[in-house]
């Protein structure tokens, strides 16, 4: 399973949840019926967005796809491997490449 998180901060819980609606249906449009979960850390002022995905590498996530959402809604990406913990993560403030982990 991989897991496709987009992440931001924010005191406003709100703000969050409303992003989270608008990042699920472009995300959707390529990877229908996806699950997706809102976390918000109230403590970190943090927001999270995950997709699960039934697939079994990180590099089957488009990647073109993240990095135009995280973009858009200036949120960061991570790629996360369920199962051996291999990770991509993407920083849309920064430079325009993935980080491997």
């Amino acid at each position: 399973m991989i897991n496709v998180i987009f992440y931001g901060f924010s005191d406003d819980q709100n703000y969050g949840t409303d992003l989270s609606v608008n990042i699920a249906g472009r995300f959707n449009m390529d990877y229908p019926d996806t699950d997706v979960r809102v976390i918000f850390d109230e403590d970190e002022e943090e927001f999270k967005i995950i997709f699960d995905i039934d697939v079994t590498d990180i590099d089957d996530i488009d990647t073109f796809l993240c990095e135009e959402i995280a973009k858009e809604y200036e949120v960061y990406c991570e790629i996360l491997n369920d199962y051996n913990c291999n990770s991509k993560s993407y920083y849309y403030d920064e430079e325009d490449k993935w980080f491997y982990k």
